[in-house]
């Protein structure tokens, strides 16, 4: 591929290969149309997309622009019958490698959840035990200030005037930072607090 002339490196960072809308693919897909490129070389193929259907319709887009496609690892070139098999095929093991890691990483996730451990961000008021991943203890500090928040709210205090009063006191969120309307309502609505833990209430596997 010496001969090609590097026009432009699509990268899309930080965001999920499974999505068809991220910036740097419609970028590309918006330069295949307008005749600025006449190739399109990705490391893997699964870089491009995570599933085949997705895989498949960006080649064949790119097809129609006069586009070429080609995978430096897999050394492979889909502008032959055989080339095609061999994405398809690549593609169908891609994904399903993807879908497996997925579905493990849910399992262990839910078995953890069900024998009690917390995941997700430490809850203001409670710091991991040292050297456990999933066990919590309480930080005094911390749940003096939650304890302050239950009892304004119990008292009719609004969410902007339990925040105030923190702010006034030189108290801070788990993140250092002053407490808002939204971090005292993320409080008051955490199922964490009364002994309930939340799991998976938005589920995007990518």
């Amino acid at each position: 591929f010496h001969h090609f002339e590097v026009k432009d490196i699509y990268a899309d960072r930080g965001i999920s290969g499974k999505s068809m809308n991220r910036p740097e693919l419609q970028r590309i897909l918006k330069d295949a149309k307008e005749g600025y490129i006449d190739c399109v070389m990705v490391y893997k193929t699964n870089r491009l997309a995570r599933n085949t259907s997705d895989l498949l319709k960006i080649v064949e887009d790119l097809h129609k622009q006069n586009v070429e496609f080609f995978s430096l690892s897999e050394r492979m070139e889909v502008n032959t019958s055989s080339g095609k098999l061999m994405l398809q095929i690549l593609a169908s093991f891609s994904e399903f490698e993807r879908n497996n890691i997925v579905e493990n990483v849910f399992m262990g996730q839910t078995r953890r959840a069900q024998e009690g451990y917390y995941q997700g961000n430490l809850p203001l008021g409670y710091d991991k035990i040292p050297n456990s991943k999933h066990e919590l203890m309480i930080n005094q500090h911390e749940a003096n200030i939650v304890k302050y928040i239950f009892e304004s709210y119990a008292k009719g205090h609004g969410y902007r005037k339990i925040a105030n009063a923190l702010n006034h006191k030189g108290y801070v969120t788990k993140k250092g930072k002053p407490f808002s309307i939204s971090s005292i309502t993320y409080i008051l609505a955490n199922p964490f607090y009364i002994g309930k833990i939340q799991f998976a209430k938005y589920k995007d596997w990518s």
